[in-house]
């Protein structure tokens, strides 16, 4: 404890003590009794810190002064954080005058303190409040965030299994490179989410991911056709529940059956609601547009890096921190469309898309 901090304690509780034997109120006559020793100690030589403790106490007084010298209280009140048409500013003042109100009136003991004097209790314990806060720091310091892992099984294996393997992964990625205020410590919108997880998903179908992690490859054209084949199915149901979402009468197998049969050239099966493979149509109402609008998305994402860093489906060391500054670190601060525009510069499009659904085409 410091020289200032002793004498400041001890003689002050004598002065608090004859005070309350008198009847008379305390926290005025222990603010009289503090202007007096602070005026007689600022005469002497004191180091930095004993300087910026008295500098403290001079505020703490003048707070005082600024209230009701009858019974102690504040000047300003908190009553206004109850009120129900309270603007935002006039909200957080209160919150700040709630601060200081109750913080100047915490019970302790069977007794009244405030934080100043809280403060010293700390010394109760032999400890140097600086050194407290020093082990504070160490505490948080010592904190590390959790590390996000995928637990998955998968029956049978195959280049399906891997892509939902590595978009699940995509996702750890993402949660991985949040670095926001914790109000933002969240996820985007499922669309972002769901797109940005098939940006590394998709490489497990490109030659490059095959021959670095497998040792072997599929024919380019035919590889990237069993992606783009569930890609589209997926678009393909998007569009389906975007009609039916504007058209609630229509007939399901009747509309499902009009888009198979005309842009995937399927065998027409009108008596067979096959649409209804996909539970998502049922349980989540709207949720399947994130799958044929977030292919869109995941493929300008994947020719922005492309563009910005290079070829990265065998792995770029930029790729993360690339990614994760622009686009993941956000948590839920930002939007799809906020994030998509600072990346690209522009409103999303469609022809990255197109330009991949090209190369499932057999070379001739």
């Amino acid at each position: 404890m410091t020289l200032v901090s002793r004498w400041l304690c001890g003689w002050l509780a004598v002065v608090a003590c004859a005070a309350a034997l008198a009847g008379e109120p305390a926290s005025p006559a222990v603010a009289a009794a503090e202007r007096s020793f602070l005026d007689l100690m600022d005469a002497g030589e004191l180091a930095a810190d004993d300087r910026l403790a008295i500098a403290a106490m001079r505020r703490s007084i003048a707070a005082f002064d600024d209230g009701n010298p009858d019974d102690g209280a504040p000047g300003r009140s908190c009553r206004d954080a109850k009120a129900p048409d309270a603007s935002f500013d006039a909200l957080r003042e209160a919150l700040v005058d709630c601060f200081v109100e109750h913080g100047n009136q915490l019970r302790f003991e069977g007794t009244t303190i405030d934080r100043g004097t809280a403060l010293q209790l700390l010394h109760v314990v032999g400890v140097e409040t600086k050194e407290v806060e020093r082990w504070l720091v160490l505490v948080l310091e010592a904190w590390r965030r959790p590390v996000a892992r995928v637990v998955a099984s998968y029956p049978t294996g195959g280049l399906f299994s891997l892509n939902e393997l590595v978009h699940e992964i995509g996702h750890a990625v993402h949660v991985s490179a949040i670095h926001t205020r914790p109000a933002y410590m969240d996820w985007p919108d499922t669309l972002f989410t769901e797109a940005f997880a098939d940006v590394p998903s998709w490489s497990v179908h490109e030659p490059a991911w095959q021959r670095r992690h497998l040792g072997v490859e599929a024919p380019e054209a035919e590889s990237l056709r069993a992606l783009f084949g569930n890609v589209v199915l997926d678009v393909a149901w998007s569009l389906f529940e975007l009609r039916l979402l504007r058209d609630p009468q229509a007939d399901p197998n009747a509309v499902w059956t009009d888009i198979t049969s005309r842009y995937l050239r399927i065998v027409p099966h009108p008596e067979v609601p096959w649409w209804a493979m996909r539970v998502q149509l049922v349980s989540d109402p709207g949720y399947m547009v994130n799958y044929g609008l977030g292919a869109i998305l995941t493929a300008e994402m994947r020719a922005r890096t492309v563009e910005a860093l290079g070829p990265f489906d065998a792995g770029n060391p930029q790729w993360f921190e690339w990614l994760g500054g622009r686009l993941l670190r956000h948590g839920s601060e930002l939007d799809t469309r906020s994030l998509m525009s600072g990346l690209l510069g522009r409103q999303v499009a469609p022809q990255a898309l197109l330009q991949q659904i090209e190369r499932c085409r057999p070379p001739r």
